[in-house]
């Protein structure tokens, strides 16, 4: 559910102003059946009645001479309360042989964040335009009380881990240089942000033999992005080709830590590029034709290994 506003004319301000409010709420179920067992077939309903979601933004827009202002700031708090889950075992038969009822699988969470942001493209001259932004968050996470079906090294996971805050400022330059009215050279150097949620720390599962521990050590993953590209505007054929290169620290990853046990950890160094090319060709006045190839690859340089 969303409510907006937008409005023109704001004098010195802005000439322009967008806001909006929003609530979103996730209901899925889940079915499982398991017959690694001969003589007993588990059937399991799980209840993911989560994360319910709240926030909004507010977006101004300034023209200022050859400048293109944007400025603003946004927020979102998510409510995860955790899955719950009930399981009915049979025999052979079909018979019911064994009942629990619902319980919890993992702690609740919550995550508040704030951001606010600046953004500027300047159209220097016929040849030359520039962009840069600059964004700030804060984020905060907090994890509820134990579960009586914690195992102890659940709950050893959880110990001193129970809030969580990060901030981070982030950014991005970016400039279009035009070789020809027909062709682009662009280029753009970024640095992301992710700080992990509620979810990412509390969530626990049993796969078979497969067990994921908690994270809530979890730290923000960081990334500097660089990109480079040509941009080919024809007659009927828009046409890109663009290369780049993230070089990531303590990007968050499902983790083997011993035989049959899995934790989301930060790999203290990852490195994903590629090369994409992908256009636009009208081939009548009603049709056009999009398309897109991708080539991507992924390493986590602590191990050498994708």
């Amino acid at each position: 559910l969303r409510l907006g506003y937008q409005s023109e004319n704001w004098g010195a301000l802005a000439d322009s102003l967008d806001a909006g409010m929003y609530i979103r709420d996730f209901e899925t179920d889940i079915y499982n059946r398991n017959a690694k067992s001969p003589n007993v077939t588990a059937l399991a309903h799980i209840k993911v009645y989560s994360p319910t979601i709240f926030g909004g933004h507010i977006t101004a827009q300034k023209q200022l001479g050859d400048h293109s202002l944007s400025y603003g700031g946004d927020f979102f708090h998510e409510a995860f309360d955790g899955r719950t889950r009930q399981i009915n075992r049979y025999n052979t038969n079909g018979d019911l042989i064994g009942r629990v009822d619902w319980h919890p699988m993992e702690r609740d969470s919550e995550m508040l964040n704030i951001g606010t942001y600046i953004s500027d493209d300047w159209f220097i001259n016929e040849k030359w335009s520039l962009s840069g932004t600059l964004r700030g968050d804060f984020s905060k996470i907090d994890i509820g009380d134990a579960l009586a079906s914690e195992t102890p090294t659940q709950r050893a996971a959880f110990e001193d881990n129970l809030s969580n805050n990060f901030f981070a400022v982030t950014g991005s330059l970016g400039g279009i240089y035009r070789l020809t009215p027909d062709l682009h050279l662009v280029g753009n150097l970024s640095r992301g942000f992710r700080a992990p949620s509620g979810m990412d720390m509390t969530i626990t599962s049993v796969a078979g033999t497969v067990t994921t521990l908690p994270s809530p050590q979890l730290e923000e993953g960081t990334n500097i992005t660089g990109e480079l590209g040509l941009r080919w505007y024809g007659e009927n054929t828009e046409l890109n080709l663009t290369a780049y290169e993230s070089r990531y620290k303590d990007l968050i990853s499902l983790v083997q830590v011993s035989n049959n046990l899995y934790q989301r950890q930060n790999i203290s160094e990852a490195t994903i590029r590629g090369v994409e090319i992908d256009g636009r060709t009208r081939l009548t006045n009603n049709w056009s034709l999009k398309y897109a190839l991708t080539s991507t690859r992924g390493t986590d340089d602590s191990t050498d290994t994708p």
